[in-house]
């Protein structure tokens, strides 16, 4: 018979199950709420590939190049802003940033 300060433990195998349920409970949700800060912050991450381009490319096959969530007008729209493109004009040769997500 153990006792933890007033109370009295009765029976030592059920304790040790009991407090075995508890610490694998809590260490359950630690993990469950650790992982889901870690997909919150990655998902804000955005990366950058660095595009050559060639003879014939077009910001429309680029973009399409590199699928995102975005739909493709948006997702043009961002690389020409990203790399200060005025009139949708691109040229052999020139270095475009693309946003991976």
């Amino acid at each position: 018979m153990i006792i933890l300060n007033r109370y009295r433990v009765t029976n030592i195998k059920r304790f040790k199950a009991f407090a075995f349920l508890l610490v694998l409970l809590v260490s359950i949700m630690l993990f469950l709420m650790l992982s889901s800060f870690t997909k919150v912050y990655s998902a804000n991450i955005v990366t950058y590939k660095s595009v050559y381009v060639e003879h014939g490319d077009t910001l429309w096959k680029i973009a399409a190049d590199y699928d995102n969530h975005l739909r493709i007008d948006e997702f043009i729209h961002m690389i020409e802003k990203l790399n200060n493109i005025q009139n949708g004009k691109i040229y052999p040769g020139d270095t475009l940033l693309i946003p991976i997500y």
